[in-house]
């Protein structure tokens, strides 16, 4: 849980991270900027394969199964991807979600990074704290600030002007590592480190062997989902906000009118009623095919439910807070936060998920067929 809980802290970092100001949009299957283009405002952008090599003169919210980032960011950056290089340097924060993870540039500000593989590479220098939740961590670079991890493996080989507050199944010290302050870290085996590497205090902890170490490979597993489930959701909820910005922006407010328990109703009616109706026409030998198509809909329905699911909870808070439903990448990527954390609890926490998803569910429903509807009589 522990574990978890760090996950959902960083991520509700992200949500606060950029502010919402001018910006462009890039969305498509590969999104590309090139080396000669310059983007004055913040750049958000999510695809299959995203590359930036532009100079990039605001933030940059970048989101895909493959991001690179080759051009200098001025202000901060939000990266979330299955794999992660970053090869030019942020003149801010930077705050990263994904599978593998490459830091190849220095970064001014802060890092933030939460990853299944993540490697800080030599000559790269990081200017204020290192916070990481990760299975592999390799830190080769420099960092003036302080540094935290939670981790299956770290191996250090870099210099920490400050403090080093570890919790990993194992560490490991290279040749040139320096650590300015304390090196405080709880493992399964004490580490061979040497006195003159560690200019503060070194401070062990053993694991207790017995249940912790043996539920170690158990707990990476469950994190190691809790990620990748955590990424695509994001990655849906981001999309949905940028390709259909009205239709993510209709279902948002509505779910947050007095009209949602209506929107329940129609929810939870369409969740049973649609496999049901398929599933007669399967029986059917007339209606297999269309049975089929009914089926894929309904799959396609409640993919597209769930990732608005984040928009609704974020519209909700917005309303709660500022007195209106926003929907924008930032609420709903607080939503999608808001709503894991939530359903961790337990008894209630599949509960909560569930009431905000057949609310979402509903409203998408009367939005779509409200929409047909319109075009049918505009015909």
């Amino acid at each position: 849980m522990k574990y978890i809980t760090a996950f959902g802290a960083v991520l509700l970092i992200f949500s606060f991270a950029l502010p919402v100001q001018a910006a462009e949009v890039r969305v498509g299957e590969r999104v590309t900027i090139s080396q000669n283009e310059v983007i004055s405002e913040n750049i958000y952008a999510a695809g299959g394969q995203t590359t930036l090599s532009g100079a990039l003169n605001g933030d940059a919210v970048v989101a895909g199964g493959e991001v690179v980032l080759n051009g200098e960011v001025v202000g901060d950056a939000a990266l979330i991807g299955g794999s992660i290089g970053v090869f030019e340097k942020i003149n801010g924060d930077m705050r990263s979600l994904g599978g593998q993870i490459t830091v190849g540039e220095s970064v001014t500000g802060d890092v933030v990074v939460v990853g299944g593989s993540v490697s800080v590479l030599p000559d790269v220098v990081i200017g204020g704290d290192f916070l990481v939740v990760g299975g592999e961590i390799h830190m080769d670079g420099v960092v003036n600030g302080d540094v935290r991890v939670v981790a299956g493996e770290l191996y250090l080989n870099g210099l920490i002007a400050g403090n080093v507050d570890a919790r990993v199944g194992e560490v490991v010290f290279g040749d040139n590592v320096a650590v300015g302050g304390d090196f405080t870290y709880r493992a399964n085996e004490e580490a061979e480190i040497s006195g003159a590497a560690v200019a503060g205090e070194i401070a062990f902890t053993a694991f207790e062997h017995n249940a912790e170490v043996a539920a170690a490979p158990f707990a990476q597993l469950a994190a190691g989902f809790v990620i990748f489930q955590l990424v695509i959701f994001i990655v849906a909820t981001i999309v949905m906000v940028l390709v259909f910005p009205k239709l993510s922006h209709e279902v948002g407010v509505a779910t947050t009118t007095k009209k949602a328990w209506r929107y329940a109703g129609v929810g939870f009616a369409a969740l049973i009623l649609i496999p049901i109706a398929a599933l007669i026409l399967f029986i059917s030998v007339l209606g297999v095919f269309l049975g089929g198509m009914v089926l894929i809909g309904y799959m396609l329905l409640i993919a597209v439910a769930k990732a608005m699911t984040g928009i609704t909870v974020g519209a909700y808070i917005s309303r709660w807070t500022k007195k209106e439903a926003i929907v924008s990448w930032k609420w709903a990527l607080l939503g999608v936060v808001v709503i894991e954390l939530l359903a961790l609890i337990p008894f209630f926490g599949w509960l909560i998920f569930l009431v905000f998803f057949i609310i979402t569910l509903g409203a998408l429903v009367l939005v779509v067929y409200s929409r047909i509807c319109a075009e049918h009589k505009g015909s």
